[in-house]
């Protein structure tokens, strides 16, 4: 630790963001506090050193932790800022962060890694790296695309404001080269996704940055309007990133050439992403059950896969795609005995358990299994 830290004068104190992850879901507590690294015995010159790391008795974040959870301090780079990262035992982040750091021994109680053990085969960050960090609130950088070439094919496009998520969605899968979704499904949901995120990042601190010192400059920014953008900000990149991930998965399977509704009607007025081969098949009494195939679509899961299973009745098995990085093998269980199947994308599942990624399956899987059905 002291090599981690370094070896205070005295007290020394870190701020520290403290986030804890319960296992059932629920939204990560977060706070931000400190810890002081100390020697105990600075006044006892007789006795060597003990130096002790000192959190604050109010810490919520410690309070909930016990015995058996998993902790990660991170240091960032240049800087004496923490990240304090508890994720309670069984909790999906407990995966996720094994899997990151490469915590490949739960048996071992202390485990300290630089940056050399970090700079992995892998080499720049991957897809997967980053939806992981992002979790806990570290947006990786990103290099700049074409040195703004697309900022400047995208103010042209666009004007000063978003376009639709399909309109920004098929713009972003026209940048990308090199990918076949037919060939290679997975590989081209991953590409689509990633550079779709870099265009709109890129786009959005652009109008953003315009806005603000627009309003700003107007003396029309106060503490409600700036509330009010951030919260307008953080609703625009959830709807965006449910959206878009449901238009990718169409434009793979129509590039594949697979016939399907989406957002049909089922039982209670229910609208399943997408069924195959189609609703009409799915309300005909003639077509054969086991013929049908539904597909939900959720970039990010937490309890909310259940949502699911009301929909569709005459499809007892549900497949269900998403970008989640790492499940508990817990989860996968609820899911397997609600007839669950987890589509995740190839290079994704090495995110997962050992055990759990043989109950996964690919995009390619899929898209095989519902033309084998269809014939």
């Amino acid at each position: 630790m002291l090599e981690f830290l370094g070896t205070p004068t005295g007290k020394r104190e870190y701020p520290a963001t403290f986030i804890y992850f319960p296992a059932d879901g629920e939204e990560p507590v977060t706070e931000e506090s400190y810890l002081t690294v100390y020697d105990s015995r600075a006044n006892q010159p007789n006795r060597s050193p003990e130096y002790r790391a000192y959190y604050p008795a109010r810490s919520e974040a410690i309070r909930l932790a016990r015995e058996g959870d998993l902790m990660v301090i991170a240091r960032r780079q240049e800087s004496d800022e923490l990240l304090v990262v508890i994720t309670e035992q069984g909790a999906a982040e407990e995966q996720q962060l094994s899997f990151l750091f490469g915590f490949d021994d739960p048996g071992r109680l202390f485990q300290s890694l630089n940056e050399t053990d970090l700079d992995t085969d892998r080499g720049p960050l991957d897809f997967t790296a980053k939806q992981i960090l992002e979790v806990v609130g570290i947006v990786a950088e990103e290099p700049p695309l074409d040195d703004g070439l697309h900022l400047d094919e995208m103010i042209r496009l666009f004007g000063s404001s978003f376009p639709t998520t399909r309109e920004f969605s098929e713009y972003a899968r026209s940048t990308v080269e090199g990918v076949h979704p037919v060939e290679d499904p997975d590989e081209a949901l991953i590409a689509w996704v990633e550079r779709e995120e870099q265009l709109f990042r890129l786009f959005e601190r652009y109008l953003l940055e315009h806005q603000l010192a627009k309003e700003f400059t107007s003396g029309s920014m106060d503490v409600d309007r700036f509330i009010s953008l951030s919260l307008s900000v953080h609703n625009r990149r959830k709807s965006r990133a449910g959206h878009s991930f449901e238009g990718l998965i169409e434009a793979i399977l129509l590039a594949n050439g697979v016939s399907f509704t989406r957002n049909g009607i089922t039982e209670n007025r229910s609208k399943p992403d997408f069924i195959f081969p189609s609703i009409t098949a799915y309300h005909s009494s003639d077509f054969p059950q086991d013929r049908l195939t539904m597909l939900a679509v959720k970039s990010t899961l937490k309890d909310r896969w259940r949502q699911i299973l009301a929909e569709a009745d005459r499809i007892p098995r549900k497949h269900l795609a998403t970008l989640q990085p790492g499940l508990t093998d817990n989860q996968l269980v609820e899911m397997n005995e609600a007839r669950v199947q987890l589509v995740v994308a190839r290079s994704m599942h090495e995110a997962y358990g050992l055990s759990a990624r043989a109950q996964l399956m690919t995009l390619a899987d899929l898209i095989d299994e519902i033309k084998q059905r269809a014939n």
